[in-house]
């Protein structure tokens, strides 16, 4: 009959106490404990005690963790702080056209040898007001004006030259297109948009003789663009009388070389 080990219980795991359990029935209570305490140790959260290592000391109280703040609670459930969902479809919704921005895009003056020339091109939107009186059948004029001046140290400066450049815009309710005259010239577009930037630019404008530049002399430019009331019917400039719509303008100073 051969002897039986020994059993060392300084070193003995679990395994070991059920290889030596001769009962059947002892073994089996051994593995079924050996189990749970693993399961045990398992779901038992770490903490602080064991640097995230080890399982909390018996009968230690756990640290109760902070809520998640409104940002990861929102990151956790899929969405990023306050950005609306996709639609239905699975796709974004399309990009709003930006407004451009109102003002003098460009102004450009060149020297040739027929005189100096002026370049431009603006850019703005009829305040709703005026739009609304131009779609009722109210033509709308706009008028570019470029004074050249020449500086005088001793006395006020001397204005050498000036040059004027209008615009009519009228709509067309049977053909809804708007109408763009200048000078002897027209043309008819589709859109309001259009008919503003044809009535907006100009190139190769001459606004002096070359014989008005004097050598030696320092010029400069005054450009300005309205939007014309004074050509409005005589009621009608009564009626709109300090309202802050009809007041579209811009102006700008530029410096001959």
């Amino acid at each position: 009959m051969t002897a039986r080990r020994p059993l060392n219980r300084n070193r003995a795991t679990g395994a070991e106490a059920a290889e030596h359990a001769v009962d059947p029935h002892r073994r089996a209570c051994v593995l079924g404990a050996l189990g749970a305490g693993v399961a045990a140790a398992a779901l038992r959260p770490t903490t602080a005690w064991g640097q995230g290592v080890g399982p909390a000391p018996h009968g230690a109280s756990l640290p109760v963790l902070p809520a998640a703040s409104g940002g990861a609670a929102a990151a956790g459930s899929g969405l990023s702080g306050g950005l609306p969902p996709l639609p239905s479809n699975g796709q974004a919704p399309p990009l709003q056209p930006q407004p451009r921005p109102s003002g003098i895009q460009s102004l450009e003056l060149s020297r040739s040898d027929e005189g100096l020339l002026l370049a431009f091109v603006l850019a703005f939107e009829l305040p709703r007001s005026v739009e609304d009186a131009l779609l009722k059948g109210l033509p709308l004029h706009f008028t570019a004006q470029a004074q050249l001046m020449r500086e005088r140290w001793y006395w006020t400066d001397r204005r050498v030259a000036t040059a004027v450049r209008g615009w009519r815009l009228t709509y067309q309710p049977l053909t809804r297109r708007f109408r763009v005259g200048q000078g002897g010239l027209a043309q008819n577009l589709d859109d309001l948009e259009s008919a503003l930037a044809a009535c907006a630019r100009a190139s190769a404008w001459r606004i002096a003789e070359p014989a008005q530049l004097e050598d030696g002399a320092r010029h400069y430019v005054e450009f300005s663009y309205r939007l014309d009331t004074s050509l409005l019917p005589r009621p009608m400039q009564i009626g709109i009388g300090g309202q802050p719509d009809w007041n579209l303008g811009f102006e700008r100073t530029l410096r001959v070389d």
